[in-house]
């Protein structure tokens, strides 16, 4: 753990001109007197880093420095997919791995390929959570995506359903909220992650459909569901716009009544 944070911290330097420890921290997850402990470890090792004390002081890696490391684990691999959505990462519990494939991939941009991606992150944000979070239960979350990884039957309990065995083919994440596409008495169906109760693995495995592609099946799934959905969520906001609309009239007509 420590030495793959080691690696995020000089890459991370490496990507900027100087970060304070406290912005190192805030990347890390860590406190800043770790990271002052991880700048220590890396001077005691060789790592030509230094501090710049003042205003504009912070830790910096000497010019043209530059880590022979580019290369990505099995689990940065696997997070690769994950590393625009930092909230999903966190809930699958792989934010880490997520956070230094990125770091990885950033330090192995041309300077000037480099600094147009920092310069469009700043200037663009795309954030996908909805503005009220979603219930999510982490444990169960995480439970099943090792059930999938392992190709585990999984009993659960849910709010309508009781000790039912399923076949979890695929998580989707939709607005802040987890959805379990699972496989069950010949039928594929979706769960709604925040209303399993209990998880439990069981010794059986099970056989992926050939072909199974989670993203087309689930955009057909919604394309069925989502009519009603969409005028059932439109209802209120219509109705809230109205409210704004017919209030910005009666200030017009008082101020000219």
């Amino acid at each position: 753990m420590r030495a793959a944070r080691l690696v995020t911290l000089m890459l991370l330097l490496e990507g900027r001109e100087r970060m304070t420890a406290r912005e190192l921290a805030a990347e890390l997850e860590v406190s800043a007197r770790t990271v002052h402990r991880d700048i220590e470890a890396l001077s005691s090792a060789g790592v030509p880093v230094y501090a710049e004390r003042g205003a504009r002081g912070g830790f910096r890696l000497l010019e043209g420095h530059r880590l022979q490391l580019n290369g990505l684990t099995t689990d940065e691999a696997a997070a690769l997919a994950f590393t625009g959505t930092p909230s999903a990462a966190t809930e699958l519990g792989v934010y880490s791995a997520s956070r230094s494939a990125g770091v990885k991939l950033a330090s192995a941009l041309a300077p000037d390929a480099r600094a147009a991606r920092q310069h469009a992150a700043a200037e663009v944000l795309i954030d996908v959570d909805p503005w009220e979070p979603a219930v999510v239960r982490t444990a169960i979350v995480r439970a099943l995506r090792r059930a999938i990884e392992r190709r585990r039957v999984v009993r659960v309990c849910t709010d309508h359903m009781s000790d039912v065995e399923i076949a979890p083919l695929g998580l989707v994440r939709k607005a802040g909220a987890w959805h379990l596409v699972a496989a069950r008495a010949h039928a594929r169906d979706v769960i709604p992650v925040a209303t399993i109760t209990e998880i439990a693995a069981t010794a059986r495995r099970f056989e992926r459909p050939a072909g199974f592609d989670l993203a087309a099946w689930w955009h057909g799934w919604l394309a069925v569901q989502a009519p009603a959905d969409r005028s059932a969520q439109a209802e209120p906001r219509s109705a809230s716009v109205l409210r704004c609309a017919r209030s910005a009239d009666q200030r017009e007509e008082e101020r000219h009544g």
